[in-house]
């Protein structure tokens, strides 16, 4: 019994190198590897992706984090209100608007 457990130990580990030394035929051998390196100090502006209202809250969907009136956003600004179309923020003493959709500066003629 304990012989037939250490074979099937031996098999297990054996196969499990024979697997780990697989690689991906398509991928050239002589590529580097790509390092992906994230900035930091550099804060992506704001998007507005959703607004939820409903009979007793409302809330917002800014760079994919869910946030409700009075709270901090990851770069400073504050939500101040959240309408039906567009999203109050207050930044110190500049105030901005999010849209859900950017308006059209032109007219089509």
């Amino acid at each position: 019994m304990f012989k037939n457990v250490l074979i099937l130990i031996l098999v297990l580990v054996a196969c499990r190198s024979a697997f780990a030394e697989l690689h991906d035929p398509t991928m050239p051998d002589n590529l580097p590897q790509i390092l992906t390196v994230e900035p930091t100090g550099i804060s992506s502006p704001l998007k507005l992706n959703a607004i939820w209202i409903s009979a007793t809250s409302r809330r917002a969907v800014i760079n994919g984090v869910t946030v409700k009136s009075g709270q901090t956003l990851t770069d400073g600004s504050r939500v101040i209100k959240i309408h039906p179309h567009y999203v109050l923020i207050r930044n110190n003493t500049d105030s901005k608007k999010l849209f859900l959709v950017p308006s059209v500066k032109n007219q089509v003629k």
